[in-house]
């Protein structure tokens, strides 16, 4: 019996999945559904850094590490959810928050990752620096948060 064209979805998913294996990379797409679906995804919720020096003028370097911490996690494919507050009971298992000092041309940032249950601090770090260092500062958040 002849199969309809574009029925075979449910049904050949575990084939597809061993042609996967056996073809590598070039067929890696469809192995993601099937791992997709086994594994629940980690949910991070990344709040605004504050500005602890209270200068209203640099308001916009809380915004710009919150998005890039935020872009790096995803790049880790971690889901994030952007903002305060979700929570536990929304699926968040961690949250990122953090401040910036700044004085003349020097910039602190420091951040720490939480158990969203517990409210536990996991990982803290601070970063100095020039702030025309900001890029590099903001690209070493996640990777000291995450190492280890």
């Amino acid at each position: 019996m002849k199969r309809p064209a574009g029925r075979c979805v449910g049904r050949c998913l575990p084939t597809m999945t061993v042609v996967a294996v056996v073809f590598g990379c070039c067929a890696a797409p469809l192995v993601w559904p099937v791992a997709a679906a086994q594994a629940p995804r980690v949910i991070v919720e990344v709040e605004p850094f504050a500005n602890i020096s209270r200068n209203p003028a640099d308001a916009w370097l809380g915004v710009g590490i919150a998005e890039t911490v935020a872009a790096d996690l995803g790049a880790l494919g971690l889901s994030v959810i952007e903002g305060r507050g979700a929570g536990p009971a929304s699926g968040v298992r961690w949250v990122v928050s953090g401040g910036y000092q700044r004085l003349g041309e020097r910039l602190r940032i420091t951040a720490r990752l939480v158990a969203a249950d517990s409210g536990a601090v996991v990982r803290s770090v601070r970063l100095d620096g020039a702030l025309d260092e900001i890029f590099a500062l903001q690209d070493r958040i996640v990777v000291e948060l995450t190492a280890g």
